[in-house]
């Protein structure tokens, strides 16, 4: 593989990380937590809702200002807010606190998410794009097998906030990765210097523009029933149905193991049939195994196989439905890619934060909140699909 595009993966790879490795890492501490601030599970889920509300509005900010003064910088300020937030989560001595201090580590977290997108469409278009968006996701699938099992296993040595000490490890980490391994890929003659007014002027622009809004909620929708799953999981599979944490952290790297797979084998299938084509039977797939994981909920079917075999192939289609739903939607569009990166973030991640607040407010001690909405958003990516994604007709 070019020496060049393997720097480029890793360094994308470690930033594109840094949010899920915030939200995975900490998922097996949620009962500790809970007990340790004197409060529930259901507000515990709000310090995660939090994050995510975060990751949304912060993107709609970077950006803009990514474009406007480069990649670098504002990628180093964005590192440096998350390493102190991180601390600061560590010290947390109230939920209260804790949800304060996630936000805001979110915000900062939102920037390595929204650069590391528009670095890709500066560097690469079309299939190269979604191949290395595949590749960077190939990175990406490795946090969320590793960091519940590294998360539960440090749980067994330590308190819960060391797991805060290894963000801010890791956030250090990638600001030196930054600095010396990424170059600027956004040259002053490129820069957009009109301010924020044009950057919500084309965010205006974009909004009116169907099919790039329909194919970033095609893929909005699905990555809010991935983030329902991640939000209810840990009281579902934990306190439900009494698996340890380090049980649960091999549930969620076998579902991620299906994330990668999935992400590896689009590129071939986009060559083969179109990303249009592709999506479109993903999303159904996508749908159908929600409705078999709400059917078994309902009817209370005993046995964790129950639940791990759809949440299964559910994860899998993120990896078919992600890249080339976000090359589709960014594509048109080179010479605003951070901005344009900026909005699928916001919708995406405001999609997400949505549906993990749905499943902290509709908690009531069951696994309805989660499946239920799980399918709701399943649903709404396979009808989105169908009605922007339509094939286009072969002419005679």
């Amino acid at each position: 593989m070019n020496p060049v595009l393997v720097r480029h993966v890793l360094v994308l790879g470690a930033l594109a990380a840094l949010g899920p490795l915030a939200i995975d890492m900490y998922l097996p501490s949620f009962p500790r937590i809970a007990h340790d601030l004197a409060t529930d599970e259901g507000a515990v889920q709000f310090s995660l809702v939090s994050f995510f509300v975060a990751l949304a509005l912060g993107q709609a900010f970077w950006g803009p200002l990514s474009d406007m003064y480069g990649r670098k910088r504002p990628l180093l300020v964005g590192l440096g807010l998350f390493v102190l937030t991180s601390l600061g989560c560590a010290l947390a001595a109230s939920i209260e606190a804790l949800t304060l201090l996630r936000f805001v580590q979110g915000l900062g977290a939102s920037a390595c998410m929204v650069i590391s997108r528009a670095v890709i469409r500066d560097l690469y278009s079309g299939v190269d794009a979604a191949r290395l968006l595949s590749l960077v996701l190939l990175v990406l699938g490795v946090s969320p097998i590793i960091a519940p099992l590294f998360g539960s296993l440090l749980l067994q040595l330590v308190h819960w906030p060391a797991l805060f000490l290894v963000f801010a490890a890791f956030g250090i980490a990638c600001m030196a990765l930054v600095a010396f391994l990424l170059e600027e890929t956004q040259p002053p003659a490129r820069r957009v210097g009109a301010g924020f007014g044009a950057a919500f002027a084309i965010y205006r622009r974009l909004m009116i523009d169907r099919r790039f809004v329909g194919t970033v909620f095609v893929g909005g929708f699905a990555q809010a029933g991935m983030f329902a799953y991640l939000a209810g999981s840990p009281f579902v599979f934990m306190t439900l149905n009494g698996t340890t944490p380090v049980l649960y952290s091999v549930i969620f790297a076998v579902n991620a193991i299906g994330l990668i797979g999935g992400a590896q084998f689009n590129v071939r299938l986009i060559r083969a049939f179109g990303a249009e084509a592709l999506i479109r039977c993903a999303t159904a797939v996508y749908a159908l195994a929600a409705c078999v994981l709400l059917v078994v909920t309902l009817l209370s079917v005993p046995g964790l196989p129950a639940l791990v075999l759809p949440l299964f192939v559910l994860v899998s289609c993120m990896g078919l439905i992600m890249p080339p739903s976000a090359m589709l939607a960014i594509d048109p569009h080179p010479t605003i890619a951070g901005t344009a990166s900026s909005l699928i973030g916001t919708l995406q991640w405001t999609a997400a934060a949505s549906s993990g607040v749905i499943v902290s407010l509709l908690f009531n001690g069951t696994a309805l909140p989660m499946v239920g909405t799980i399918a709701v958003c399943a649903l709404g990516a396979m009808v989105m699909a169908r009605l922007i994604l339509r094939p286009v007709p072969v002419p005679a």
